[in-house]
């Protein structure tokens, strides 16, 4: 879900007496997976650069890349770096019993301060029991569904960095570039959303008017609450139903 930044930057260097840079960058301007530093003691080691000329015929030229834009990429976009925490869950069986512990990445967006649009709708609780009584009325089926993982399903449509939480095994990384709408981002609700709305009409559902957790066809009728899913249909129409779950999921 997140990988690093692959942008070569486009900041121009002034014109002083120190050397400047080289007006054509190669192509390990771009950040990418590195194996692990040389073992190299400090005696052997070269120079460190002074100015960044001396990169391009550094020794250790990826990694002193690497270096320079991990810290520096959020600040050259003008991006503020969110941070990332871990949240553990805890699972148990129907007994009450526990079976597993889940560890979970999620934004900071608490400390969040630029973002988009963040209004989702949700299903109204008339809508609701409307439904319901449908359903019941008309001996309808109904398949109900829980998106595991929902919001990293869908790509970000703006730069967000991200710092890696304490404790997260990524040797050569610190600023990560968010790729998909991480738990916690103020975001990611509406970007669920109008991906997952998005995947309904190309499915041939239709939104029904004043109901836009509500999509319907002359098959079956879909509602939904964030990423819980429900779906009901006549019996004749069961085939209509598999096709559609198929394509959906």
């Amino acid at each position: 879900m997140c990988a690093l930044l692959k942008h070569a930057p486009t900041g121009n260097h002034e014109q002083t007496s120190q050397p400047t840079a080289h007006e054509d960058p190669p192509p390990s301007y771009q950040l990418e997976e590195l194996p692990p530093l040389p073992r190299i003691h400090r005696d052997d080691l070269p120079p460190e650069p002074r100015y960044y000329k001396d990169i391009l015929k550094h020794q250790l030229k990826p990694y002193l890349f690497q270096a320079l834009y991990h810290e520096d990429s959020a600040r050259k976009a003008n991006k503020e770096v969110i941070p990332l925490t871990w949240v553990f869950k805890y699972k148990f069986d129907e007994k009450g019993y526990l079976t597993k512990i889940k560890a979970r990445v999620c934004v900071r967006g608490d400390l969040q301060v630029s973002y988009q649009d963040t209004y989702a709708a949700t299903l109204a609780f008339r809508i609701f029991r409307t439904l319901m009584a449908i359903v019941c009325v008309f001996d309808l089926e109904m398949w109900q569904y829980d998106v595991v993982n929902a919001f990293p399903h869908v790509p970000l449509d703006q730069l967000t960095f991200c710092r890696a939480p304490e404790g997260m095994i990524l040797p050569h990384r610190k600023i990560l570039l968010l790729k998909k709408a991480l738990y916690g981002l103020k975001e990611s609700p509406a970007l669920w959303q109008k991906h997952f709305q998005a995947a309904l009409k190309d499915l041939g559902l239709e939104p029904v008017p004043d109901a836009p957790c509500l999509y319907a066809n002359e098959h079956l009728f879909v509602f939904f609450f964030i990423d819980d899913i429900i779906m009901a249909f006549p019996k004749k129409d069961e085939p209509f139903a598999h096709v559609f779950e198929q394509d959906l999921f």
